[in-house]
């Protein structure tokens, strides 16, 4: 009987001497998940599946149960040159993919800078009173960065990509220009706003830190 994926990455994972959290850990996915792949519930994608390869020092047609034994040993793999680099298929297949990520990321960022730039030419247009609207607006174009590291925040699950010293500096500004518009000190009150800075970082640094303990403790498992 042909043998599932399921089944292939299981005895891969066991000849590695791998848990299921092992290998949860390393493509950043939940334990619950490598056990549907190995029960034949669902597939993983097509950059995870390249990162189990890698993880279980196969290719990925092994992982995927692709027949290799007419394959000629002696004979070189076909290559191709992709921007003067050459490269095997598979590799060519995580070239692809990461430069289709990158293409997606670098657009929603260029979008979310325009529309920054574009309100902070609005605001300044419509809101001419004081010239608070020129004064104030650019922290639009700040929103744009800080919103658009928070989408590859979420798309990769890594909370220090997150731009949050840009998004403190764009409230900070924006408290204080509108505290000077309608009397009240923004600027001296809510300085205290940078102190979080830090403590975001080393928030993000003790969760990290429990996470690797834990990987570690399986390993040992």
């Amino acid at each position: 009987m042909e043998e599932t994926f399921g089944e292939r990455l299981q005895r891969l994972r066991k000849e590695k001497g791998y848990t299921q959290e092992d290998i949860a850990s390393k493509v950043s996915i939940s334990p619950q998940a490598v056990s549907k792949w190995e029960n034949d519930l669902s597939l993983p994608d097509l950059e995870v599946t390249s990162k189990l390869a890698d993880i279980l020092e196969v290719s990925v047609d092994t992982l995927l149960g692709r027949d290799t034994t007419n394959i000629n040993k002696e004979e070189e793999p076909k290559v191709e040159e992709i921007e003067g680099t050459y490269i095997n298929k598979e590799e060519n297949i995580k070239v692809n993919y990461k430069k289709h990520n990158f293409k997606i990321l670098y657009i929603s960022s260029g979008t979310l800078f325009f529309l920054g730039l574009l309100t902070f030419i609005l605001v300044g247009i419509f809101w001419k009173e004081e010239a608070l609207g020129w004064r104030m607006g650019w922290t639009f174009i700040l929103d744009g960065l800080w919103l658009g590291s928070l989408f590859e925040c979420i798309r990769s699950k890594k909370a220090e990509a997150f731009l949050y010293p840009i998004f403190i500096t764009s409230l900070y500004c924006k408290i204080g220009f509108l505290g000077s518009h309608f009397n009240y000190n923004g600027w001296g009150i809510y300085w205290f706003l940078f102190l979080t800075i830090p403590l975001f970082y080393s928030i993000i640094g003790i969760i990290n830190k429990i996470r690797w303990s834990k990987s570690d403790k399986n390993k040992e498992n």
